[in-house]
């Protein structure tokens, strides 16, 4: 099995597009489709107001809904992560 990555606009019509380039590769039949979408709260394609805006309200919300750390795990120290390789 080979993977192609590529990045596309998903149609209103709820359409997959292949870019052209792409295509010649891929033989017709069964594939697999894996999805992941953009996160609009923190795009910033153009710096816009609007988007700056959301990311204020995303900050915000974050900031009102902090995450929950199980303290019970110990963090791992700075020799245990250069022992694991991460």
């Amino acid at each position: 099995m080979e993977a192609i990555e590529f990045q596309t606009t998903l149609g209103s019509d709820g359409i997959i597009s292949i870019p052209t380039e792409i295509s010649a590769k891929v033989k017709r039949g069964k594939v697999r489709v894996i999805v992941i979408e953009e996160d609009p709260a923190i795009s910033t394609n153009d710096g816009s107001n609007e988007d700056r805006e959301r990311i204020r309200n995303y900050i915000n919300y974050l900031m009102d809904n902090p995450f929950k750390v199980d303290r019970s795990v110990p963090f791992l120290t700075r020799d245990e992560i250069y022992e694991r390789g991460l």
